[in-house]
């Protein structure tokens, strides 16, 4: 498996792109570049989501891990 990483998604307002930037390798650098963002409108969003360690061959362990969570 990869690593963790994180990345900062941004979204000024509700009609306006929404930008990723990263990856990050943790979620402290994440938050110290997202706080250097200017603040979303009400209607925006600015939030650090994590990356899943998971490759494209380990669609079947991920499967499970959702099942399992699901009980």
């Amino acid at each position: 498996m990869k690593p963790t990483s994180y990345i900062v998604g941004y979204k000024d307002h509700r009609n306006a792109k929404t930008r990723y930037f990263g990856p990050f390798v943790s979620e402290s650098v994440a938050d110290y570049f997202k706080a250097n963002l200017p603040l979303p409108t009400d209607s925006g969003f600015c939030r650090t989501v994590m990356l899943q360690p998971f490759q494209v061959q380990e669609g079947h362990q991920v499967a499970q891990l959702i099942r399992r969570e699901r009980e």
